[in-house]
Order: C-alpha cells, then sequence, then structure tokens
C-alpha cells in the first residue's frame, strides 16, 4: 500500500529529492496542490525556500487568498509573491517589462 501523500511528501526520501536538485540545479519548482485543499501543500513549503502563491484572481475569492497566506504565513513559511493565473492581456500580446510602460505610466500619475 501506498502511503498517504502528506506522509510522502514529509518522508526522508522527498527531503533527499530536494537536496539532489539544489545541488544540479539553482533553483528547483515544488508543485502542490492548493494550500486550503490539502495538506500537501503545507508540507511542501516546510522544503521550500520560498512559496509564490499561484491564484486566478477572477475565480478566488480574496477571503480564500488572505487564509492561503495566513495559513502558510503560520507555518513559517517565506511567502515570495503572487503569481496571476490565467490572466488575460488586454493587447493580445506577451512581452518584458520595458521602460516605456513604466515613463508612460509615470508621466499620467504626474498630471
Amino acid at each position: 500500500p501506498l502511503p498517504d501523500s502528506a506522509e510522502a511528501l514529509s518522508g526522508p526520501r522527498m527531503g533527499q529529492l530536494v537536496d539532489t536538485l539544489l545541488e544540479r540545479f539553482d533553483i528547483a519548482v515544488l508543485d502542490s496542490p492548493p494550500v486550503l485543499a490539502l495538506a500537501d501543500a503545507a508540507v511542501v513549503s516546510r522544503q521550500a525556500g520560498g512559496v509564490l502563491l499561484v491564484v486566478d484572481l477572477k475565480r478566488s475569492h480574496r477571503r480564500a487568498m488572505r487564509r492561503a497566506v495566513q495559513a502558510l504565513r503560520s507555518l513559517d513559511a517565506p511567502v515570495l509573491g503572487l503569481v496571476h493565473n490565467r490572466a488575460k492581456l488586454q493587447d493580445g500580446s506577451y512581452g518584458y517589462y520595458a521602460a516605456e510602460p513604466v515613463e508612460r505610466e509615470r508621466s499620467r500619475l504626474a498630471t
């Protein structure tokens, strides 16, 4: 029989896997189910150097997002930020941040 996922994720083999990944790579991304759904996210957060909370801002309720952040903070998980999942781009393009939009926004705010 297989152990439950939280048990497997908190076991020594998971720690060894994370150590091996960090020896080989600069960054290792550990994905987990939603924080409020299962204990898995809490268990994985203990193995991570930081947590990015991935949310769909149109579907997720603010109260649930707040509870998720509070749950992670109560575990001393370093919450690094938020990733907006399923974001719709206004002009249909994708690009990197550039000085032009920032300058345009600054000038708009200055007036």
